[in-house]
């Protein structure tokens, strides 16, 4: 018996670093009981892939997934021709072919009926302007540049020489691991920028802190104290209006189900000290992140992924959870994360998890965030695939949720 495909997705960014798209990644599913002699490669394989795929991205939704955006689905010029393709939705996938092999199978004419029918084609992992590219350049709509091979100085010169070949689509800059090689892609005339370099944070000006953000933090500090009781936290919640507001619309929500909450004192009730503790963490961190709305929902999928892998091996809620939003803190406030949380009461295991993924929820955060980057051989290396697949996509659904109830999806 074979587990579903793994699914994920990794952000494509625009010049101010909004979520311009997403690319959809996948591993194969395991067949333990496959036969050494079973070739992944054929055609077979992999047209049975590809059926397992477009399942799992139907079943689990690509709404879910994507949101109200649109991904960049990998295909091949032989599973462009799955009957099961056209079950995806035109508006929310883009069919991406490899740049490399095109000459081998007449691609134009296995294209017109899909994009007929409205599905948009890119190809991914273009070096160079090959003699096979020349037929396809003025019917596609996406075209991505592989700056991690080209190197910042060749986007420029590659991207003139496709657009003078017929090219008139939208230029996509991926495996950016660096700032210079992203503006350069920029200055280049590229939309959207794809790459390690969005992971990692983001320096602040002279290493300092807006104010805005220094508050959230110095709140966040204070909530997560271990002495810190019902009275103090309720005190701490109550001097800040839109702190106040956002939380009561937080508690809502569909991670709790508790309905319209109307006061602090009766989320005090509801939740407890532990519970809303947690929560107003998560609430000054939507300070911190400002318009960086997808690190937010990151901060909360990872949150959820932690919590449930954590639950599935007989831990603790609260630390999952928390282990989850607070690996995000680099990211919000642009500094290391050992920086970020030297100024954090947290206990041991806590930081230990963060900084050394150590100990349950910290191999429980390496597994969400192995899967978040597409990590498919850590991920299996767990043997925990459907369960972290079924976490994945759990995580997803609630975060969409809180952010709705928030007002900060998009």
């Amino acid at each position: 018996m074979s587990t579903p495909p793994l699914i994920a997705r990794q952000p494509v960014y625009d010049a101010r670093h909004h979520v311009l798209a997403w690319d959809i990644a996948h591993a194969r599913a395991q067949h333990p009981a496959a036969t050494p002699s079973a070739d992944p490669d054929s055609e077979a394989a992999e047209a049975a892939h590809f059926e397992l795929l477009t399942g799992a991205l139907l079943v689990a939704g690509l709404e879910r997934l994507i949101g109200n955006g649109f991904g960049f689905l990998p295909v091949s010029a032989h599973t462009l021709l799955s009957p099961t393709l056209r079950l995806l939705p035109p508006l929310q996938v883009v069919l991406t072919l490899p740049a490399a092999g095109l000459q081998s199978v007449d691609l134009p004419a296995r294209l017109a009926p899909l994009q007929r029918a409205g599905y948009r084609v890119a190809l991914d992992g273009c070096r160079s302007l090959e003699p096979g590219l020349l037929p396809l350049l003025p019917d596609l709509d996406f075209l991505r540049l592989d700056a991690a091979a080209l190197g910042a100085a060749a986007l420029a010169p590659l991207l003139q020489s496709l657009r003078g070949a017929g090219f008139h689509g939208v230029a996509i800059a991926t495996g950016i691991a660096d700032a210079g090689t992203a503006q350069a892609a920029l200055d280049a005339g590229v939309l959207g920028l794809q790459g390690p370099l969005f992971r990692r944070p983001q320096p602040v000006a002279a290493s300092a802190l807006d104010t805005g953000r220094e508050a959230a933090l110095t709140l966040i500090a204070a909530l997560n104290r271990p002495d810190a009781g019902l009275p103090e936290i309720s005190n701490l919640i109550r001097r800040d209006a839109t702190l106040t507001y956002k939380l009561l619309r937080y508690v809502g929500s569909a991670w709790f189900g508790l309905g319209e909450v109307h006061s602090v004192d009766h989320a005090l009730i509801c939740l407890g000290r532990l519970r809303l503790r947690l929560w107003a963490t998560l609430v000054a961190m939507t300070g911190a992140a400002g318009e960086r709305h997808d690190l937010l929902e990151l901060a909360l999928v990872r949150a959820g992924m932690c919590r449930d892998l954590l639950l599935a091996e007989g831990g603790d809620a609260e630390t999952g959870t928390l282990a989850g939003l607070l690996s995000t803190l680099d990211l919000l406030f642009g500094l290391p994360l050992e920086r970020v949380l030297a100024g954090l009461p947290l206990n041991r295991e806590l930081r230990q998890a963060l900084l050394e993924h150590a100990g349950p929820a910290g191999r429980a955060l390496a597994l969400a965030l192995a899967y978040e980057r597409g990590d498919w051989e850590e991920v299996h290396a767990a043997g925990r695939d459907e369960q972290v697949f079924d976490a994945y996509f759990a995580a997803l659904a609630q975060a969409h949720e809180t952010l709705e109830q928030i007002g900060t999806s998009h």
